[in-house]
């Protein structure tokens, strides 16, 4: 048995080396001889999966990271991380009720190790995912946990500023944008969130006042920003008070954009922001071209 647990562990340091230079398949066979030799080592199970995750062998990864999770020694040994990365997983296979269902596991379980870093880590995703599927009442009681344990972190207070102004309780909204508003005043994203619960209320003012708020010093890696700046010139284009209405600054914030992250998909978009501001300056037929573009 000794001789054999020797060979094992050999195996997984060979897998182990491989898998840090890059050569996933060379880990994948090094870690398949020491799971055949120890197949109720977890290590070794987890390793595999890595490198499957790494080759696009997304269904493969999958039956390792449950086979991890099946054995009773799992329930101690970072289950919250394992099923995070199994739910990471099934969203790349478009799996998003199984998603769901193990990110709520692995939720749960941080809860009971009392691995707050880990459980919020998890419940961000969780919340992602509920939002996606337009749970939002699901979505305002994970916020209220993610505040719960992290008090004076801003993120739980966005996560239920948007939830509870989606299920339309703007009065409740406003008060948590405001909390995180009072712990870091600089939070763009806090600013453009509550921009947006402004603009739901029809408060174009403040909606604009607080847009502009957000999209200060705008940074290259955000596309949060991009976002903002989208928005805040959609607005200023197109808002149904028309003493609002600025096309020349709206059209100034859109060139903006180029400065920060924008994905390909929102090209389009901003081709048709484009137009919506020359058309609120007056420029009918480039405006007719834009659209066209887009």
């Amino acid at each position: 048995a000794a001789k054999t647990e020797s060979a094992a562990m050999g195996h997984y340091v060979l897998g182990l080396s491989a898998a840090l230079a890059n050569d996933c398949a060379r880990a994948i066979e090094a870690y398949d001889k020491a799971v055949e030799l120890a197949p109720h080592w977890m290590q070794p199970r987890r390793g595999r999966a890595a490198c499957e995750y790494e080759l696009g062998r997304y269904e493969c990864c999958v039956d390792d990271l449950e086979s991890i999770l099946k054995w009773p020694q799992a329930m101690t040994n970072s289950a919250s991380e394992t099923r995070a990365f199994l739910a990471c997983v099934l969203l790349d296979l478009n799996r998003y009720a199984q998603a769901h269902a193990v990110l709520t596991d692995a939720f749960r379980t941080c809860a009971q190790e009392s691995d707050v870093a880990m459980q919020a880590e998890i419940q961000e995703g969780l919340w992602w995912l509920c939002a996606w599927q337009e749970e939002f009442q699901q979505c305002a009681y994970l916020a209220e946990r993610r505040i719960e344990m992290l008090p004076e972190d801003t993120i739980g207070y966005r996560q239920a500023t948007l939830s509870f102004a989606t299920l339309g309780n703007t009065d409740t909204a406003l008060q948590f944008a405001d909390k995180a508003l009072s712990i870091n005043t600089n939070d763009r994203q806090s600013w453009g969130m509550l921009a947006r619960v402004y603009y739901q209320q029809g408060e174009y003012e403040n909606a604009i006042r607080c847009f502009r708020r957000a999209i200060l010093n705008p940074t290259a890696e955000s596309k949060a920003d991009a976002q903002d700046i989208m928005r805040c010139a959609f607005l200023l284009a197109t808002c149904p008070e028309e003493r609002m209405r600025n096309g020349r600054s709206a059209l100034n914030l859109i060139e903006s954009v180029a400065a920060v992250t924008v994905a390909p998909n929102q090209i389009p978009q901003l081709l048709v922001l484009r137009a919506f501001c020359v058309a609120e300056m007056g420029q009918t037929d480039l405006a007719a071209e834009l659209m066209e573009q887009a």
